[in-house]
């Protein structure tokens, strides 16, 4: 496309050397009483000379390779200074890229004039490559070829940074972004968005629900002027208006830089280390295991580990049952040391097993004897929570259309007070987990979609329901449905429960089943087996996808802080049982992986920051 306008750009490389050459042979004889004062962010041109020039914070001259550049800057030419020619000189090209200004973040797309390679523009001179059509379309609309520009190779380079390649449809940093229907434009600072305070000049993209929530919600603004304050992309402070009308200085970095979290190895069995539990104490992380080290049945082991899963507390092995299955454990602190439900049972085929409880110091040494809670269960899956006084159990068996939920209560000394009563009659029950909110022991499960012949009626409605019980295992109400979504993962936030449902959403409700976020979309890939934990202020979920375990962060609205990113440094592995824990100021993730050349599973962490 041609351009007709009053000021022109340096188009070519050989433009720029020529112009170099002519500035040689002019005489140098100006004073510096002939040159006027400019400042940082300045715009000149020479007279009989139409290329313009922006100086960046070292004084220094950046040039505009086209009209269409300055264009998503500049809304026209009133602000450019004309200087003698003779004054160029104090102001000098810079040493190293960036020598030039380059479109605005978010407002164009670019590629190479002989590569097909397309490219957003983030902040900070940085282009990132866009992996599919079906990406660049959802960030930058049907339409979004017309939006790319060729960019000559000797421009190129003023792209100083490779940012990651772009392969989810995820709003980038420096992107105006908007919802169909709604007049709000907000801007994309340090992945998160600020509503903007003014109507932007131009380059608005409107993105799908999906893709507007994927980015969390600043709760603030950002004046529009802001956004086209720093052409340079090498030093700037966005304003940003906070709920208290005062105003905060963001960093100039277009991203977060956080130094690289480190894979641990906890265990080195040699066999299969599998099912991990972790829970934080005040101070270190214990964990849990089965391990068939030694022996062709699993026990049960611990370990303490700091927060960045140093060990403290090498492995203790907890039960001593060679002829017997110990597996599945869950542990919880008790304010001076662990509790730890698991089941056993003695054939290959987890059928006429036991629930088992039992009490450990911080050093996993043994409070106490073991404490058989029920026999004659088929894969119960226990789940404990603590009361402040006591510890609450719940466990599922057996696993068929005759299923039936238990509960019992122990004492701070492991002594039952309440055993073995049947808390949930639906026969269809699933995934139950236990969990203190602080009145009474709350139970979430879910019922399944049925399998029905010919002619049959469904017993039951599909989704999640809440059951709350006291200490006797008495209720003051019986079972409330939540949602049609099936949860899996389940947590209490201090005044909501939340849970994660096997559709890859996330939902919050109160005691009385009210709903405050509803199924909200954390992934659009498919996640097993996930976990959740309360941070200071976000939900840390892990899951396990095609192998790999996953991390994502969400705030208590359901919008996404961290996107869905892997855990585990090595591809091609069996990852399984991914768990997480919160130690005050981040995440703590373990898991069962088959990585480096393992003969079996072994018990692997990593410390996980929160944004």
């Amino acid at each position: 496309m041609n351009y007709k306008f009053k000021i022109s750009f340096v188009l070519s490389g050989f433009g720029i050397f020529l112009a170099a050459i002519i500035f040689v042979f002019i005489p140098m004889h100006t004073k510096a009483a002939d040159c006027p004062t400019l400042v940082a962010g300045d715009l000149f041109k020479v007279p009989d000379n139409s290329a313009v020039y922006l100086l960046n914070s070292d004084m220094q001259r950046l040039y505009f390779p086209h009209s269409s550049v300055y264009f998503t800057w500049y809304e026209d030419y009133s602000a450019v200074v004309e200087i003698p020619n003779t004054c160029v000189d104090n102001y000098p090209s810079p040493s190293a890229p960036p020598y030039g200004v380059n479109y605005r973040p978010g407002s164009k797309l670019i590629k190479v004039t002989i590569s097909p390679s397309v490219y957003v523009v983030e902040p900070g001179n940085k282009k990132s490559k866009i992996g599919s059509e079906e990406v660049a379309r959802a960030l930058y609309g049907d339409d979004w070829a017309s939006k790319v520009m060729d960019v000559a190779d000797v421009f190129w380079p003023n792209y100083s940074t490779i940012g990651d390649e772009l392969t989810s449809a995820i709003p980038h940093n420096g992107m105006l972004i908007k919802k169909s229907g709604s007049d709000n434009v907000y801007f994309i600072k340090n992945n998160v968005r600020y509503l903007v305070e003014g109507e932007p000049r131009n380059s608005v993209q409107t993105v799908s629900d999906l893709s507007f929530d994927y980015v969390a919600d600043a709760y603030g603004s950002i004046t529009k002027d802001s956004i086209y304050s720093d052409p340079t992309q090498i030093s700037a402070s966005t304003p940003v208006v906070g709920a208290d009308d005062s105003q905060v200085i963001i960093d100039a970095k277009d991203e977060v830089v956080v130094e690289e979290d480190v894979v641990v190895r906890i265990t080195s069995a040699g066999g299969q280390s599998i099912k991990p539990s972790i829970a934080w104490s005040g101070a270190n992380y214990g964990i849990v295991w089965a391990d068939d080290r030694g022996s062709a049945k699993t026990e049960i082991f611990f370990a303490l580990l700091d927060e960045e899963g140093n060990k403290v507390v090498e492995d203790v092995q907890i039960t001593n049952t060679p002829t017997l299955v110990s597996t599945n454990p869950e542990i919880v602190w008790n304010d001076n040391g662990f509790g730890i439900v698991y089941n056993e049972y003695s054939e290959d085929v987890d059928a006429d097993g036991t629930v088992n409880f039992v009490r450990i110091n911080n050093q996993g040494a043994r409070l106490g004897s073991v404490v058989e809670l029920s026999d004659t269960v088929d894969r119960p899956n226990p789940s404990i929570a603590w009361n402040g006084s006591g510890y609450g159990v719940v466990w599922r068996t057996p696993s068929n259309t005759s299923a039936k939920t238990y509960f019992s209560f122990l004492d701070s000394e492991g002594s039952i007070v309440t055993n073995q009563k049947r808390v949930i009659t639906a026969e269809s029950s699933d995934q139950t987990e236990i969990i203190w909110d602080g009145d009474k022991f709350a139970i979430v499960y879910r019922k399944a979609k049925e399998i029905l012949g010919y002619g049959d009626t469904p017993t039951h409605q599909v989704g999640t329901y809440l059951h709350r019980v006291d200490k006797n295992a008495d209720s003051t109400r019986s079972e409330l449905f939540i949602t049609k979504e099936e949860a899996i993962a389940f947590i209490w936030d201090g005044s909501n429960y939340v849970t994660v449902e096997d559709s890859n959403t996330l939902s919050s409700f109160m005691a009385n089943a009210n709903l405050s976020v509803t199924n909200a979309k954390i992934s659009d890939e498919s996640l097993s087996d996930p976990d959740i934990i309360f941070g200071s202020d976000r939900y840390g979920v892990v899951a396990q996808r095609d192998g790999l375990v996953r991390f994502i962060e969400v705030n208590k609205n359901g919008t996404i802080q961290q996107i869905d990113m892997q855990i585990n440094d090595v591809i091609n592995t069996a990852s399984s049982t991914p768990r997480i824990g919160w130690s005050g100021s981040k995440y703590g993730i373990v898991w069962s992986d088959t990585k480096d050349a393992n003969s079996g599973a072994e018990i692997y962490f990593k410390s996980q920051d929160s944004l």
